[in-house]
């Protein structure tokens, strides 16, 4: 087969659903042929698919747009968002009130499974953390039911975990920073791998074996929970999430990418320069209508209002504007929510709806 014979059907395929045809030799260049949303090539090739007006429609498993979530429906997210808050510093006040308890690590037996996928990786009493990767993971008990949260610690959760100066602070974040730029640009990063093992051995523990698990994450946190619900099949819900570039879309595959929106759930502030970036929509309309796959977020998709004007505050403090969006103010803890509100934050908590 040439190489040009091999490129053909994978550049007009309408969603990728032949990239993994291209020869092995080509992986390279074949992660970054196809398009989340119809694209030129595909409508050239099936001109049936779609009119002109139709050319960036969004297909399955992708949406370009985000539906505002009203204050009723955010309470529902409450428990995985206080979740995603107790990984960043291992704070369990945040959770405490909502029912919910942090496991820790090492009382699981899980350190020789950890091993066997990091020399560096420790079941911590907080979390389970690994100290040249910089992956942190909590796992959280539902008092209520028999759901188990696993959150995914964000960029600069492993400070928690570490003994860093000021100056160490500022190169781990560059190291971070480094890593999700590769990541955007198509590299399969190796900490996306890490966490689908980890999940993998947390969900293997046989003290967990009965339990429904759901992925929480805020930012690259965020981005791990949906590689890993993408790749699992598992539900998950995901806070100003980084976007998964090409490389880990087409590790994903094309199949479970279309089916996204029956396990992954986005919440975005307004504005927040991860998750809701207006700011590069001509450059990715263009190359997705030119066929080249872009980085994107896959899964339902929902907005709510920022409650901060600097966007590091909107993206770094997103239970502030949940909290600001359901009546209280951006300071407000679990704690000191009305006790109606905890209540129908416990009975209408979407991971016991998914």
């Amino acid at each position: 087969m040439s190489l040009f014979s091999s490129l053909i059907p994978a550049y007009f395929s309408n969603t990728r659903s032949y990239v993994e045809s291209v020869p092995a030799a080509l992986s390279p260049i074949s992660r970054y042929i196809g398009s989340k949303t119809q694209s030129l090539p595909a409508m050239i090739v099936h001109p049936l698919l779609g009119r002109l007006n139709h050319l960036t429609a969004p297909i399955a498993g992708y949406h370009k747009t985000m539906r505002p979530l009203e204050p009723e429906e955010a309470t529902a997210y409450i428990r995985p968002i206080s979740v995603a808050v107790t990984s960043w510093g291992n704070d369990t006040s945040w959770i405490e009130p909502l029912q919910l308890r942090r496991i820790a690590p090492n009382e699981l037996g899980l350190e020789d499974a950890l091993k066997q996928i990091s020399g560096s990786i420790e079941a911590k009493e907080t979390c389970i953390f690994d100290s040249q990767s910089l992956l942190k993971a909590i796992i959280v008990e539902d008092l209520t039911c028999d759901t188990l949260f696993i959150a995914f610690g964000a960029m600069r959760s492993s400070f928690s975990e570490l003994n860093l100066t000021e100056a160490g602070k500022k190169e781990i974040a560059k190291r971070q920073q480094w890593d999700i730029a590769q990541e955007l640009l198509g590299y399969r990063s190796e900490l996306f791998a890490e966490a689908e093992k980890v999940f993998l051995t947390i969900a293997a523990c046989p003290r967990l074996e009965d339990k429904k698990l759901h992925l929480v994450g805020q930012c690259l946190g965020g981005g791990l929970a949906q590689y890993v619900a993408l790749k699992q099949c598992v539900s998950a819900t995901c806070l100003n999430t980084l976007a998964l570039g090409a490389g880990l879309q087409q590790a994903i595959g094309d199949k479970k990418l279309m089916r996204a929106d029956s396990y992954v759930t986005h919440i975005s502030a307004k504005d927040d320069y991860i998750s809701d970036t207006k700011h590069v929509w001509i450059a990715d309309s263009t190359l997705s209508c030119m066929g080249v796959r872009t980085p994107g977020n896959f899964g339902r998709r929902f907005v709510i209002p920022s409650a901060y004007t600097n966007m590091y505050e909107t993206h770094d403090y997103f239970l502030g504007s949940v909290m600001q969006h359901i009546g209280y103010t951006v300071r407000t803890k679990p704690g000191e929510l009305d006790e109606w509100v905890v209540r129908k934050a416990i009975d209408s908590d979407v991971s016991k709806q998914t």
